[in-house]
This record gives C-alpha cells, structure tokens and sequence, in this order.
C-alpha cells in the first residue's frame, strides 16, 4: 500500500466518523433524507439543523469533501500477465468500486483481451480489483490489489496483475495427520505420509520426539522444551516460495532440531513450531512436500502434518488449484 492510499484512507475514515458524530448529536435520520408526509414527525432537539445548509460551514465542508472523494472519477486501465511477462487472455476480472460508505461498494467483472488489456470505469474512492483464470495459479499481492482513483494508468502504462501459469500436475498421495496428544517425556514416534495416525517409530520414514523439561501441570508459564524431527536417509528443507513444486535434490537436513530454553534475552519464547512449509526427502529416495505444526503443553503435545507426497521419485510436486486458482 502506497503512503498516499495510506493518508487518503486515514481523511476518509476521519470524515466518516465526523459523519457519525453528527448524526448522533443532531438526533435525525441520516444526513440530508427528508420525511415524507405519511412518516411521523421525529422530535428534534431544539436548535439542531433541519437541512445541510443550516449545518456549521466546517460541518459543510467536512461533508462536501467525503461526498467528494466517494464520487471520484475512476477509470483504470490493467493488464494481465504471468510471471515472464506473457499476456494473458481471457482473464477473469472482478472489481468493487469503493463507492459506498459503510456498505459494500458496487460489483462488477469484465475479462482481459487477446493483449491482456482491460478498463475499468466508475467512480468512488478507489478500485479494488481481483484477477484469476483456469490454467494459472492466483499469486499473492499480484494478482489483486486496490487502485486509488487519482492513480495515474492509460493504455501505454496500465497496473499490472500477474498470474502464475500452471505445469503438469503430478499423482500425489495426499494425508493430513493431526494428533492431539503425543508422548512429551522424549519417547519416540513415527510418522507415514501413507496414514494419518502414529506408527512403529522402528520402521517409520520419520520419527519423532518431544521433550517438555520442567512445565508445571496447569501452569502456562515459560517452560524449556525441545524436539527432534528425523528422516532417516533424508531430510528437511524449508520451502520458501508455496508456488515452488520441483523439490531440490540437495540441502536436505536429516534432523530437524528445536530448542527452546525457559528465557533468553535473545529470543523469543514459544511453545512450538508454527506451521512451517518443507519440502521432505525420504529415505528411499521420494519427494514430498508438507506444512508442519508442533505445539506443547505442560501435560502433552500435539503434531500435524499436511503433505503431498511422490512415490513415483520424480521431484515434481504439483497437485493443481482450488476454484479460486490458490495451490493446493
């Protein structure tokens, strides 16, 4: 969000309490709406204005100003491409012009030509404007965005939405585990990426375990604890982009270590591993990709791991989208 879109949202929602402010204290309907004869009359408090004009100038040109600013010319024109810079044709495209207050702004859609090209005309206070087309991943801050009205766009220099172009998806196996009590005193556990619940650590592709130091029964203060995460013959390897599906055939770290002391000044405390992407190399030489949750309590700890898993060895891990085009 740009400093300007910043400042122009912090006049309106100004304007717009000053609006709010002055329907309370006037005691009237809303602003301006005038009762018709068949309506009862609403007492009034003596003195408060009948109309905008009997209004204080300042309270005039508080209003002047938020009508105008909602009543804005808007005319945008945008482009859409995907990530090497490639048009794209037929792109849905959905908008709502920020022409209302408090209520939702007016909807509508279009679709990107045979140059990516679109225009959007109306008026409010800006444009907010989503784009989206089958055969193409939804990228985050790039494929949506609001547009102010006194931003400048033609034909020769349109804002620019990106969409990422999908490969071939692969044949995963997918599986969600999520267990609400595991051993927290060090006893290991093994996961499959074939079930969804603990296995012999023994044989599992990884095992797991989870020690919580010195927590006291009900009581949520700092405590130390520490995890180790191992994939025999593999490893892990964090996954920085979620539209990176290829897996990397190095890098892999076959333990993945966690400890977390009762207080350091140079770290924060936490009570586990938030939900971390990794891409997973298994030990019989499979790829998979996961999102993994750690999190301890005094009495127990919990574990979840979504994945998307290989097994033909191939590094290629894309399942495809959901309607929205986001990756799955």
């Amino acid at each position: 969000m740009t400093l300007h879109s910043k400042y122009l949202r912090l006049v309106v929602l100004v304007l717009g309490f000053g609006l709010v402010w002055l329907f309370y204290k006037h005691n009237q309907g809303p602003m301006g709406a005038r009762l018709s004869e068949n309506e009862p009359e609403v007492p009034r408090v003596a003195g408060a204005p009948k109309s905008f004009e009997d209004l204080p100038e300042k309270d005039r040109t508080a209003l002047s100003v938020l009508k105008s600013i909602y009543t804005a010319s808007i005319d945008v024109y945008g482009k859409v491409v995907d990530e090497e810079g490639n048009t794209v044709t037929g792109a849905q495209v959905e908008y709502s012009l920020n022409d209302k207050y408090f209520k939702d702004g007016t909807k509508g859609q279009t679709v990107s030509a045979s140059d990516g090209s679109f225009r959007i005309q109306g008026n409010g206070a800006s444009v907010w404007l989503r784009v989206q087309r089958e055969g193409y991943f939804w990228m985050q801050d790039k494929s949506e965005g609001s547009i102010p009205a006194n931003k400048a766009t033609s034909a020769a220099s349109p804002a620019l939405f990106v969409l990422k172009k999908m490969g071939k998806p692969a044949s995963l196996i997918y599986n969600e585990l999520i267990t609400r009590r595991i051993p927290h005193d060090g006893t290991p556990i093994g996961l499959d990426l074939r079930t969804d619940r603990p296995v012999d650590p023994e044989r599992a592709p990884i095992q797991v375990q989870v020690w919580v130091i010195d927590a006291k029964p009900q009581q949520y203060t700092d405590y130390r604890w520490k995890a180790e995460l191992r994939v025999p013959g593999g490893g892990w390897l964090v996954r920085e982009d979620e539209l990176m599906f290829e897996a990397p055939e190095e890098g892999y770290e076959e333990v993945l270590h966690v400890s977390m002391p009762s207080s350091d000044p140079n770290e924060r405390w936490r009570s586990g591993i938030g939900s971390t992407d990794y891409f997973i190399k298994l030990g019989d030489g499979t790829y998979a990709r996961g999102v993994l949750h750690l999190s301890t309590e005094p009495e127990r700890a919990l574990i979840s791991l979504e994945s998307w898993w290989n097994e033909s060895g191939e590094r290629n891990l894309q399942a495809g989208a959901n309607w929205f085009g986001k990756a799955q």
